[in-house]
């Protein structure tokens, strides 16, 4: 379904930031992930694309898997391993 462009925004509809990617080279990252979305696109002149949140998720990461530099769930990840080794060094 498509839904006309806010006239403030030019945002179709809501939206919610839910993870982020650092690139190498962002023209070529975009030109990849354009690529590996076409089929989802909302309109042929806009970056918006259609389908669960998830699943565009999965897919951007794994097209992109070799050029991330950063991301949410790798930061996730290493604060996680300091948090586990602060705790290992308390229990020493």
């Amino acid at each position: 379904m498509s839904y006309p462009l806010t006239a403030a925004s030019g945002v179709l509809g809501k939206f919610t930031a839910v993870d982020w990617l650092q690139v190498e080279d962002i023209d070529c990252a975009e030109d990849t992930a354009h690529r590996a979305l076409s089929e989802r696109r909302e309109q042929r002149n806009r970056e918006f694309f259609r389908g669960p949140v998830e699943e565009i998720s999965i897919e951007l990461k794994r097209v992109l898997d070799g050029q991330i530099v950063a991301s949410l769930e790798k930061t996730r990840e290493r604060q996680r391993k300091r948090r586990l080794a602060a705790e290992k060094k308390k229990r020493e």
